[in-house]
């Protein structure tokens, strides 16, 4: 019997929490429907799941850092995969765009405070451009 199929609804629920995504990121991750994940972890002990849909669940979890622990002793868990090298784990796509905007929002901030904004073409009056001359009438 594989260790898959100890996999419980708890651990599934823990799974998600820690790897902070809503039941639908885990289903376009999983290659799953939304319905089976909320069937999954709407159950209480072993989730009773086909071999490949735990195997796409686990490695869904597993690229957004979290792993499943089962020890001798009957105890089951979640935990964050360790990176290579001692890295943390990269962090989910979301929050990396969410830390990009941020910083794209503060360089605008600092560009407009630097540049100063030029009317537009129709809102300048001719005779306010140095460079263009007024031919005589």
């Amino acid at each position: 019997m594989s260790e898959l199929s100890r996999i419980t609804g708890e651990q599934l629920r823990a799974a998600r929490a820690f790897a902070r995504l809503d039941q639908a990121q885990v289903a376009r991750r999983s290659g799953l429907s939304l319905e089976t994940i909320k069937r999954l972890e709407a159950m209480h002990g072993p989730v009773g799941a086909t071999l490949p849909t735990l195997e796409a669940l686990v490695a869904a979890f597993r690229k957004s850092g979290v792993t499943f622990t089962f020890s001798p002793d009957g105890g089951l868990g979640v935990r964050g995969v360790p990176s290579p090298r001692g890295k943390p784990a990269p962090e989910p796509v979301e929050a990396r765009m969410a830390a990009l905007a941020e910083e794209l929002q503060g360089l605008l901030d600092r560009t407009a405070a630097i540049v100063p904004s030029r009317p537009k073409r129709s809102q300048r009056a001719s005779a306010d451009i140095p460079w263009r001359k007024r031919r005589p009438g």
